[in-house]
């Protein structure tokens, strides 16, 4: 089971970052970042990632010309460790530190 843990919007409310945690088979995290305001559904530049806090085994990310959304990734064996989620949106950026510590 998914279970949303994290949720990040700025004040011009036009990212909504969701990260989702499951412990089943070493942990598994997912990462979507979506439009919001009047960028629903307008396609524009959005990019997300899920990292390692500790920097190892590398970035995972999704970046396109979305009018949605972009994700969701995976970060997998995430159990006690803790991931960093970045994103940016139309010029927004922004990160998420030390998320879903084990």
């Amino acid at each position: 089971m998914r279970v949303p843990v994290g949720m990040s919007r700025p004040p011009q409310a036009r990212v909504h970052t969701e990260v989702y945690y499951s412990s089943g088979s070493g942990g598994t995290n997912c990462a979507i970042v979506r439009h919001a305001g009047p960028l629903v559904g307008v396609a524009t530049g959005t990019y997300v990632s899920l990292e390692f806090s500790a920097g190892t085994q590398g970035t995972i990310y999704d970046f396109g010309n979305y009018e949605y959304f972009a994700g969701a990734i995976r970060k997998y064996n995430t159990n006690d460790r803790c991931v960093n989620i970045g994103y940016t949106l139309a010029g927004y950026t922004g990160k998420l530190w030390n998320k879903l510590c084990g």
